[in-house]
């Protein structure tokens, strides 16, 4: 790398349409990287600006001139980074430049004059939810702000209308924020943006879903998807399809409601190591416990706490006492979830698992699980 910082690089590519694009980078021995207002991180910059922090990247061979150039700026000592820190074999990096002093160019016109800022100001937008180059999303405007020989600007204008400066660094005026075109104006800078409305609704597709998932004949999801933000549940499967996700430990993917037959399972990537699990249950889970409980290790092994303090649900009706004790019969489902219901509270309580967070209450709640799960499987017999 060190080497194609002094020599240069250029990348070239072929498009599907037969254009071809290239990416060059040319050699030099200094670099001046300043963060940018449309990009993460510090970018490549043509000079020092006043006011703003900077990374020097030069080679050692550089370093003293570099570090006497910094100095005239009036700015602090910078930090050095060496290879330690990642830095290209041959080269140093100082970071934390912020010049506060203008400097002349050379009349040589040297490769240090980009370590000499100018005396100039720019109006800077950045921040706030950009919806194109120069809009933003109302409510979310952009931080407006000057960097630069700012020392010299006396008033900033936005729309005809004096702004003033706020405790975050940013310009203000009345309804600069507002929808529609915007002029901010300084003596030696100016600049527009506008504000709009956002869609107020939009259509939820199936941006990702699981590779683990698959359709079912009808074209169905079976699997979660991704949109945006959001988290969308499996179409099918039991229960309304509003369900909520819930995000639980990879350990304890077992999810157990208040009342006998909420039992879920999340599903646990086989492909990729993670230490969470996400799953969609029809019902407020109190529970998560571990999937395979009997050869779990007990001592790090725990029954978590995942919902509110919700006791086991209560007398089931005749009905559905005469469910559990006939699951030949109608609602043959049901019962078979009510089995698993019991099997894993019985399985987790027979390991004796202690349960997270630790406390009587939490530990009380538990006994009553068990409790009622014994009692149930009595009447199954």
């Amino acid at each position: 790398m060190g080497t194609l910082l002094r020599r240069g690089i250029e990348w070239e590519g072929h498009l599907a349409d037969g254009r071809i694009v290239r990416w060059s980078l040319s050699g030099r021995e200094l670099f001046v990287l300043c963060r940018h207002g449309d990009l993460n991180g510090f970018v490549s910059t043509p000079r020092l600006i006043l006011g703003e922090q900077h990374v020097v990247l030069c080679t050692e061979e550089r370093l003293q001139d570099v570090r006497r150039a910094v100095e005239q700026t009036g700015s602090p000592e910078p930090h050095v980074l060496d290879t330690t820190t990642g830095i290209p074999q041959g080269w140093i990096g100082l970071r934390g430049v912020v010049p506060r002093t203008p400097v002349a160019a050379s009349q040589q016109g040297e490769i240090l004059d980009v370590l000499r800022p100018l005396a100039n100001v720019e109006v800077v937008l950045e921040g706030g939810i950009r919806l194109e180059r120069q809009t933003w999303l109302r409510g979310y405007p952009p931080r407006i702000r000057l960097r630069g020989d700012v020392e010299a600007i006396h008033n900033v204008v936005i729309d005809g209308r004096e702004a003033t400066l706020g405790p975050d660094g940013g310009y203000a005026a009345p309804g600069w924020d507002l929808p529609g075109q915007h002029q901010v104006w300084c003596a030696s800078a100016s600049r527009s943006y506008s504000i709009r409305e956002g869609a107020e609704d939009w259509e939820v597709w199936d941006a990702y879903t699981w590779s683990m998932g698959d359709f079912s004949a009808d074209g169905e999801r079976v699997h979660p998807a991704i949109c945006g933000v959001l988290v969308l549940p499996p179409r099918l499967g039991p229960g309304p399809a509003g369900r909520h996700g819930v995000v639980v430990p990879a350990s304890n993917s077992i999810l157990i409601g208040a009342e006998p037959g909420q039992i879920y399972a999340c599903d646990v990537r086989g492909d990729v190591r993670a230490q969470t699990c996400i799953g969609f249950p029809w019902f407020d889970p109190v529970w998560a416990i571990p999937a395979d409980t009997l050869r779990c290790d007990k001592r790090i092994a725990r029954v978590l706490l995942i919902g509110d303090l919700r006791p086991a649900g209560g007398q089931e009706s005749p009905r559905q006492a005469n469910m559990i004790q006939r699951p030949q019969c109608a609602g043959r489902e049901h019962a078979r979830r009510i089995k698993a219901w019991t099997s894993a509270i019985l399985a987790a309580g027979r390991k004796g698992l202690a349960t997270e967070p630790p406390g009587t209450e939490v530990a009380s709640l538990w006994q009553v699980y068990k409790q009622h799960a014994r009692a149930i499987q009595r009447r199954m017999r």
